[in-house]
């Protein structure tokens, strides 16, 4: 039997859709954040604008989806660990072990009345609900992302931000996808929850490339959404900016390190390497110029209160450059100056072109596109893109000074 092509839909948008908001799977929860309360509106009413019929529904009983979950989860978790949990407990954390070893007490008779409560659910999910929607949404936690340092080191993680809302259709084995829809006040990327009925994963990929869309003109920053006058606008909408968009979206300091790529700054004690410190890296293929460039000419133009700008689609049309300059920064860590060098001089031509012809905001729609530089070759390579080549893969493959690259150095290192 064929394998069908889930991605076949994803350029057709969702006008349309009749979409179930699950919004009483959070919104009543108490300590739930605001802040998902009103991202999570927001998202319904985005889709909304982009012609989907979105209407409010209710789950079956939530408590049972995680009585139900958590009892099979732990079971099957159990019975693979059972003997690792006997003879090394002290391998597991803390949370995780006492979360595991409980099952060792359920019966047959538990398990057997969980799987058939989790056909009960089941069947209840998508006759009830997915019987009369295309799709259902909601979101992933009661709390925006949270930082690192947020979590303590084994036992508890903070209740509110684990994925419990994901628990119901674990259950039912629904397809389901998390895309990103927006950014938290601290900046982090809150998540919204697609899921299908049952085998429909091509329709679930269709809603979340509708969000993507949305992101590629925000850049993730928010604002508002009308239709657009212009009937070739692919996305059929028109952006108002926020004003939080930002006019430079290179994520580099200004000596051009990548932004947070080390944890304290000793450049000043450097004085080694020729005209600047070893610390240094002077960006080749992620500069303020070939951004502007790109801006020129693809960016969709956006006006703040500060002036016009040029907004970019950061996955299409700018993460291309920031794989390649982390090539870059790899191979000339990993494999020597000389190597880094060559490698530059064949991509060079690639790059170029890429920067004269870019993927347009009309490209970004097909979920086709081919990396730029899938056909470049790189020293010991015959075809490698941006951080595809012999060197990027760990290949001993000798620098131009003759010496080969150490083993451990290849492993133990991370640029």
């Amino acid at each position: 039997m064929p394998v069908p092509d889930y991605t076949a839909g994803m350029g057709e948008g969702i006008e349309g859709l009749q979409l179930g908001y699950a919004r009483d799977l959070f919104a009543d929860v108490p300590g739930v954040s605001p802040e998902v309360v009103e991202l999570m509106d927001a998202s319904a009413q985005q889709l909304a604008a982009l012609g989907a019929v979105v209407e409010e529904v209710k789950l079956p009983d939530f408590e049972l989806f995680k009585a139900c979950g958590r009892l099979i989860m732990t079971a099957e978790a159990y019975a693979i660990h059972e003997d690792a949990l006997r003879e090394r407990p002290y391998d597991f954390g803390r949370y995780t072990y006492q979360r595991i070893v409980g099952a060792a007490t359920l019966s047959a008779a538990d398990l057997i009345q969980a799987f058939r409560l989790r056909q009960e659910l089941t069947v209840a999910l998508n006759r009830e609900l997915l019987g009369r929607y295309d799709a259902l949404f909601t979101t992933v936690a009661l709390a925006p992302p949270a930082h690192f340092d947020e979590f303590p080191l084994d036992w508890p993680p903070p209740s509110l931000t684990v994925a419990v809302q994901t628990v119901p259709f674990n259950v039912t084995g629904n397809p389901a996808l998390v895309v990103p829809a927006g950014f938290s006040a601290s900046g982090l990327p809150f998540g919204l929850q697609i899921v299908g009925r049952a085998f429909d994963e091509a329709g679930v990929l269709r809603i979340g490339a509708a969000i993507d869309a949305i992101l590629s003109v925000t850049e993730g920053r928010g604002g508002t959404f009308a239709d657009s006058p212009d009937p070739a606008d692919p996305l059929r909408l028109a952006y108002t900016p926020s004003g939080h968009e930002p006019a430079v979206i290179v994520p580099m300091s200004p000596s051009g390190m990548f932004t947070h790529s080390r944890a304290e700054n000793r450049k000043a004690e450097d004085s080694s390497g020729v005209g600047h410190g070893s610390l240094e890296h002077e960006p080749i293929f992620l500069t303020h110029d070939a951004v502007r460039t790109l801006r020129r000419r693809v960016g969709r133009r956006a006006v703040l209160p500060t002036g016009e700008t040029r907004q970019l689609d950061f996955g299409t049309q700018v993460f291309p450059l920031v794989v390649q300059e982390m090539a870059h920064v790899y191979q000339r860590v990993q494999l020597g100056h000389d190597f880094a060098a060559e490698a530059k001089r064949a991509t060079l031509p690639a790059y170029r072109a890429f920067l004269l012809n870019p993927p347009s905001n009309r490209d970004m729609a097909s979920p086709c596109c081919r990396h730029p530089w899938s056909g470049v070759s790189t020293p010991g390579s015959s075809k490698a893109g941006p951080g595809r080549s012999s060197a990027s893969r760990g290949s001993s493959t000798s620098n131009r000074s003759g010496r080969k690259p150490s083993t451990t150095a290849r492993r133990g290192q991370r640029p």
